[in-house]
């Protein structure tokens, strides 16, 4: 879970700082990418931290990352939905990542739930 997370939240900061390269976008869309790029960069070190947390046991602090990482994804397709050129690849790795978040926390809820 959290390592599928990680490696899916770094191949989409990897793709948004390829496609910031393009010399052919639109200013809104440029800024999308800067904001998802952004966004990105803080997912992966907030998942990092829970695979962390959670090779501590610390439940709590798992969700906290999770769920602000999870903050990040959302702001990103949120802030790329309101541009008229959507990146079909990009709002489709994000939803696998949104996704992949919730499945994490999910599991999260259930091992925090039972005894050690």
């Amino acid at each position: 879970g959290l390592n599928q997370a990680s490696g899916n939240a770094t191949a989409i900061l990897n793709y948004v700082q390829e496609r910031m390269g393009q010399t052919n976008l639109e200013p809104l869309v440029q800024q999308g990418l800067i904001d998802c790029a952004n966004l990105y960069q803080d997912a992966v070190d907030q998942v990092d931290d829970s695979i962390a947390a959670l090779e501590a046991d610390a439940f709590k602090d798992v969700r906290a990352w999770v769920e602000a990482a999870l903050s990040d994804a959302v702001a990103c397709q949120e802030a790329f939905t309101q541009h008229p050129n959507v990146d079909a690849k990009l709002t489709w790795n994000n939803g696998i990542f949104i996704r992949l978040c919730k499945n994490v926390l999910a599991a999260n809820k259930q091992l925090a739930g039972m005894p050690r």
